[in-house]
């Protein structure tokens, strides 16, 4: 048993790890004899391998990868609306405490159950995402799993993805095909 560098994080695994146990990436595997590493390739044959896989060998992968692109700034924006609702219910309580009037109080109260309300949808409203979201980078995933698959099958290149986040690379290790 060996140490050898991580390409992602660049700490020291075990040559025999799957995966690194520092970030989770992927370790990547030597090639075999007469295989080009992914790596090597120019950016332009890279593109070109991405454009007739993705676009003409299987349609359907190019698609994961933009429904999950959309899923993702759904959710931004979400975010981004729930932020400026809270400050503008925080503006509004302030101008209620201040005024004493009766009809100012119970415009209050009636602003905090329709706030209420709004986090209410909101919080459902990201639990949703948050699992379409899931099910797209699975979908993703999967995709990046069949290029993988075509290029050591079809082209003979050793293609290693790496992922910054350890879900990612956790869930593409655990993808069969």
């Amino acid at each position: 048993m060996a140490l050898i560098v991580c390409p992602n994080c660049g700490k020291k695994i075990s040559d025999t790890a799957s995966v690194c146990i520092h970030c989770g990436s992927p370790a990547s595997p030597a090639p075999k004899r007469g295989q080009t590493l992914y790596t090597g390739l120019p950016v332009s044959k890279r593109t070109e391998l991405e454009t007739e896989f993705f676009y003409n060998i299987e349609p359907d992968c190019a698609v994961a990868g933009t429904k999950f692109a959309n899923v993702a700034f759904c959710e931004k924006q979400l975010k981004i609306s729930l932020s400026v609702v809270y400050v503008l219910f925080f503006c509004a309580a302030i101008c209620g405490i201040f005024n004493a009037e009766i009809y100012t109080g119970l415009l209050f109260l009636c602003a905090l159950l329709i706030f209420m309300c709004f986090n209410l949808m909101a919080i459902i409203c990201i639990i949703i995402i948050k699992a379409i979201k899931i099910k797209r980078l699975k979908a993703m995933l999967i995709a990046i799993k069949r290029y993988q698959v075509w290029l050591a099958a079809e082209r003979n290149i050793l293609y290693s993805p790496h992922f910054d986040k350890k879900l990612y690379a956790s869930l593409y290790s655990s993808i069969k095909i």
